[in-house]
């Protein structure tokens, strides 16, 4: 079983659907608009976002400017100082779907610059083409599996460097294992629900 608190047992406390095209790929963001000025000419900062529609709900993954966790993004103007690229650099965990939007206000902006005269904000609104499955990879919470469906899963166990395949799972089954990956993208997984559970 991944990590849960005592208390609970047996008992999972959070999910990833590993299935679901819900997590930032690593590239720049398809639509921004950029109502800032001041911001300085040709410069490339990093940053994290104050709000929007993504993450900032539960199971969210963009965070607040202060709080330094969750995506991560890079920041670049031009030689006017206008903001043309907002580029994925740490995607954190994170569950987004098309039309949530990524604020970095000016507070977050004169952060990442290292100014204090940026006013207005930048917006980004995520399309299909943002977003990609989960990579699988878990370094530090390692998860169980839930299969809704049935089918083979391949799998990393915790203290294994192979993958094995779990092969003629049930739908609707709780699978007690530990995992490091789970190969959600390889073709040896054949089912059509699949969630990580912590």
């Amino acid at each position: 079983m991944g990590s849960y608190q005592n208390n609970f047992s047996d008992f999972a406390v959070s999910a990833i659907d590993m299935l679901a095209e819900q997590t930032l790929k690593a590239q720049n963001l398809s639509s921004i608009v950029d109502s800032s000025a001041n911001a300085p000419a040709s410069k490339t900062a990093v940053a994290y976002s104050s709000g929007g529609g993504y993450g900032f709900v539960p199971g969210g993954g963009a965070a607040r400017s202060a709080q330094y966790t969750g995506a991560k993004f890079e920041l670049t103007t031009d030689g006017a100082g206008a903001i043309t690229a907002v580029k994925v650099i740490d995607q954190g965990p994170n569950v987004a779907t098309s039309g949530d939007t990524i604020i970095f206000n000016a507070d977050s902006l004169n952060l990442a610059f290292g100014v204090s005269n940026i006013t207005g904000d930048v917006t980004a609104t995520l399309a299909g083409s943002d977003l990609e499955k989960p990579s699988g990879i878990f370094y530090n919470r390692l998860p169980s599996l839930y299969v809704g469906s049935a089918g083979d899963v391949k799998v990393t166990l915790a203290e294994d460097t192979n993958p094995i395949v779990l092969t003629g799972l049930t739908a609707n089954t709780f699978v007690p294992v530990t995992c490091r990956q789970i190969h959600n993208t390889d073709a040896a997984t054949t089912v059509t629900n699949l969630l990580a559970l912590f």
